[in-house]
């Protein structure tokens, strides 16, 4: 049902215009022999969308489907007030989270797994230059390339806590490991994005 919505529709239109294919009928691009590291499907946006934009990294590594269930959820995740730019950073951030992952070799596959909504939230932050950065700031990162020194910063960063923590899915899919994180970017980038 939800693919029919007007935002699903929207969502796709504006992706395909760079060249991303938004799978909104499952295996509709697979079928027609799209290049598979060119589609998103629902759930990938849904979950790049909770943790980039509403900081709750959590959330998108522990319950990617329930995101799309319940009403208020995903019309907080699917927000009409976001600028569309917004979705595509928060793809394009998370699946550079990803590669950044894949080309550390002491991390685990389930590492990589826990690591990649955090990575992908905290880089956005630091690119921002804002602990908590507005769906404004996040569009303006759309089709930006982001500086390798702050997403090594952002690596070292997530996994000194993760570590910290156990450094497990439990603790991947709780709600401290993202706090601790939001912390640090509070003492890291104390004023800026305050005249925001």
């Amino acid at each position: 049902l939800r693919a029919t919505a007007k935002i699903q529709r929207d969502i796709e239109q504006y992706l395909r215009s760079f060249g991303l294919y938004y799978d909104r009928r499952k295996n509709f691009y697979k079928n027609e022999g799209k290049p598979i590291d060119k589609i998103i499907s629902i759930p990938a946006m849904a979950q790049a969308l909770m943790a980039v934009v509403l900081q709750k990294p959590g959330t998108a590594r522990a319950r990617p489907s329930s995101l799309l269930k319940k009403d208020e959820d995903y019309e907080r995740v699917f927000s009409g007030d976001f600028p569309i730019e917004v979705l595509r950073a928060a793809i394009e951030l998370s699946r550079l989270a990803e590669a950044h992952l894949r080309a550390d070799a002491t991390l685990s596959p389930e590492d990589r797994v826990n690591l990649k909504f955090y990575v992908a939230m905290y880089v956005t932050a630091l690119a921002c230059d804002a602990p908590r950065p507005t769906p404004d700031q996040i569009a303006g990162l759309a089709g930006a390339s982001i500086d390798k020194a702050l997403l090594d910063r952002a690596m070292a960063d997530v996994k000194s806590v993760y570590q910290q923590l156990g450094g497990t899915a439990l603790a991947a899919k709780g709600s401290e490991f993202g706090e601790m994180l939001i912390s640090m970017l509070n003492a890291a980038l104390p004023t800026a994005g305050a005249a925001v």
